[in-house]
C-alpha cells in the first residue's frame, strides 16, 4: 500500500494559483494511480480540507470525483489529513493561534472542518447518502494539532486508523 496525502497549499500563494497547486496534485495521484494499478498495488489517500473543498467544486468536479472513486476502488483509504489550519470562509484557511500547543477549541475547529469538507467529498465522489457508509470510507486521519491525548479526537470523530506522525522513526529522520 501506497500512503499518498496532500499538504496545505502554500498560504502566500493567490486563489488561482492554489487552484493550480491542486490540479498538480491531482495530476500527481492520477499518475501514480496510473503506474501502481496493474499491479494491484493499494493506495490510501488523506487530504487536507481546502484540497476536498477544491474537489467539491463545480469547476474541479470532473476530474476530482473519478479520481477520488479510483482511489476508494483500489482498496486503499481516503481519509483526513491536517495541518494546523481551520476554514475561516471560502478557501480562506488560516492556521490556529500555536499550533504545537494549540487551545483544545482550536484543535477542534482543524479536525472538524477537515472531516467535514473530506466527508463530503466521498459523499459526492461515491453518491452516498448514508452518513455511516461515508464514516466507513473516511476511516484515516492525522493532525499536527493535537488534544493532550493524541487519541481522543481519533475515538470522538469515529477514526480507526491514525496515520504516521511525529512520533513515528522515519518522521524523526527525514523531518516529515
Amino acid at each position: 500500500t501506497f500512503d499518498l496525502h496532500s499538504d496545505p497549499e502554500p498560504p502566500l500563494l493567490t486563489l488561482d494559483q492554489r487552484r493550480l497547486y491542486f490540479r498538480r496534485q491531482l495530476a500527481n495521484a492520477t499518475w501514480l494511480l496510473d503506474t501502481v494499478e496493474p499491479y494491484g498495488v493499494k493506495l490510501s489517500f488523506l487530504a487536507v480540507g481546502e484540497f476536498f473543498e477544491f474537489c467539491v467544486e463545480a469547476t474541479e468536479k470532473d476530474v476530482c470525483m473519478p479520481l477520488l472513486r479510483r482511489l476508494q476502488l483500489s482498496g486503499g483509504i481516503i481519509g483526513t489529513h491536517q495541518h494546523c489550519q481551520y476554514q475561516r470562509g471560502a478557501h480562506d484557511w488560516p492556521d490556529i493561534a500555536n499550533c504545537y500547543r494549540p487551545a483544545d477549541a482550536d484543535v477542534r475547529k482543524v479536525w472538524a472542518d477537515g472531516k467535514r469538507l473530506t466527508d463530503e467529498a466521498i459523499r459526492q465522489a461515491l453518491q452516498l447518502s448514508d452518513a455511516a457508509a461515508v464514516a466507513a470510507i473516511n476511516t484515516a486521519s492525522a493532525s499536527h494539532a493535537q488534544l493532550p491525548d493524541p487519541n481522543q479526537l481519533m475515538e470522538e470523530l469515529g477514526y480507526t486508523i491514525r496515520e504516521g506522525g511525529e512520533d513515528q522513526t522515519l518522521v524523526a529522520l527525514f523531518g516529515h
